[in-house]
């Protein structure tokens, strides 16, 4: 917790009451405001044990990013970000993601806590798409100047999903080719991850300046794919590269988008996709065409078009299933 004091002119620094009253909550991290003072007012304002004083008139920027500051330190690192991998166009990855950070949101709504969805394809901006929100800004300030990326900035591209969730999802291809694309990107996932308890990317499945970095980074990862051969084949070579770029298979899942339950098929079975991925864990998501085809075309979630959702339910699970694994 902070607490931000204006203590004006300095008058009340030398009144019993307010040096009581501090000293009643001498564990509070306090942060002060207030005009110019005199240098004994200043003496007096620093045995308070602020954590830092600003000037007044107050600049937005400084104040924000001073109140960062001391969450970083709080906090030691930032929120936990977990990626989504599509093993190929076509897996699904864009729709676990939306679901993922949707869960994320609804299990924190109570307790206020941020939740983000970064959408790293620039290239298709789909995340905006499937939930309506298409983001129009224009890129082109920051192109070459990625120090211009704090805080601020972030706030103003920020799109506010229904659930209380942050969407980041911009159609700028031009992104993918800037000389200082990656610089760009990089500082946007670092302020978004600091503002947030949980953020969920939703990862392109074809390669970028940025993605190695963002796999090395975060909590966790999960790299969907369909049980067809082809996707399951591309799924189990993406295994492995994550795994060698970060170093070890914790965190590392596969999830089997559209699992269709069947005594006769052409496609893998459970059994047979578990054989695959050997000792890898492996979630099964159920099929259900017509949900995800009404939710994508009304911009809404699969819960939302079927309050039974079984896809919905599967996701919910695995959410839950990871706030219980986490460290306390």
């Amino acid at each position: 917790e902070l607490a931000v004091i204006d203590v004006a002119t300095g008058e009340c620094l030398s009144r019993p009451d307010f040096l009581a009253a501090r000293e009643r909550v001498r564990g509070l991290a306090c942060m002060f405001i207030s005009a110019e003072l005199g240098g004994e007012q200043m003496r007096q304002l620093i045995k308070l044990d602020g954590i830092d004083w600003l000037k007044k008139p107050l600049a937005k920027r400084e104040f924000i990013e001073t109140v960062l500051a001391y969450a970083k330190k709080v906090k030691g690192t930032g929120g936990q970000v977990h990626a989504v991998l599509s093993s190929g166009g076509g897996s699904g990855g864009t729709s676990v993601a939306v679901s993922l950070a949707y869960n994320h949101a609804m299990r924190r709504k109570r307790i206020g806590n941020g939740v983000a969805l970064f959408d790293l394809d620039f290239s298709k901006a789909s995340c905006g798409a499937y939930l309506n929100l298409p983001n129009e800004f224009n890129f082109d300030t920051v192109l070459d100047q990625p120090e211009r990326v704090d805080i601020e900035f972030v706030e103003l591209i920020t799109k506010r999903h229904a659930s209380g969730m942050a969407v980041y999802s911009f159609y700028k291809p031009e992104i993918g080719i800037a000389p200082q694309g990656r610089d760009i990107v990089l500082r946007m996932l670092d302020v978004v991850a600091y503002q947030n308890d949980q953020t969920v990317i939703d990862l392109p499945f074809y390669e970028t300046a940025w993605k190695d970095s963002v796999i090395q980074s975060v909590n966790s990862l999960q790299i969907v794919t369909t049980s067809t051969v082809p996707s399951l084949e591309m799924a189990k070579l993406n295994y492995v590269r994550v795994t060698k770029l970060r170093n070890s298979t914790d965190n590392v899942s596969i999830l089997v988008n559209r699992h269709k339950r069947a005594l006769f098929g052409t496609e893998p079975g459970r059994a047979q996709v578990e054989k695959i991925f050997g000792s890898t864990p492996v979630e099964f998501l159920p099929e259900e065409q017509d949900v995800m085809i009404e939710a994508v075309n009304r911009g809404v979630l699969p819960v939302e078009v079927n309050g039974s959702s079984r896809f919905n339910a599967a996701i919910s699970s695995i959410v839950k299933n990871a706030k219980a694994k986490a460290p306390a």
